[in-house]
């Protein structure tokens, strides 16, 4: 073979072995992520979760110190994150566990399973938060 046919047969190669890693990792990425759909509200004590696609649940809420100890939330309600386990359904349930805490500011989410998303924080005052939050991240729910 010339060196030109080499170069072409090894340019169609990179061409192919790129293309399929792409595939490849799209494909796992989205398989990863499920979807669901919830908004935030607080107040001076409480966080209220109200589930809008995904979930078992439709409305959550829960005692929530500043700055205390996350909870753990799955499509199934509230858990723990040493009991919780993505459990395959075949119901219309995503498959998603993140941790939430009240703070100083607003709220702070830690996502551990089914969203593209590990950690989101924004301001949120009593009873006037309505953050939507879906595998994505922070959205608005008037454009789900």
């Amino acid at each position: 073979m010339n060196t030109q046919h080499h170069i072409i047969m090894h340019s169609l190669l990179a061409v192919f072995l790129i293309a399929g890693l792409s595939a490849f990792t799209n494909d796992s990425e989205s398989s990863e992520l499920s979807d669901f759909l919830f908004v935030v509200n607080t107040t001076n004590d409480q966080i209220l979760l109200n589930c809008k696609k995904g979930c078992a649940w439709t409305e959550l809420s829960f005692s929530a110190k500043t700055n205390g100890n996350y909870q753990a939330v799955d499509q199934f309600g509230m858990t723990t994150t040493e009991t919780s386990k993505i459990v395959e359904d075949s119901s219309d349930l995503s498959e998603f566990l993140f941790k939430i805490q009240k703070t100083n500011n607003g709220i702070s989410l830690l996502g551990l399973e089914g969203s593209a998303w590990t950690e989101l924080s924004f301001s949120c005052y009593a009873y006037n938060c309505g953050q939507a939050v879906d595998q994505y991240g922070m959205t608005n729910i008037d454009s789900n």
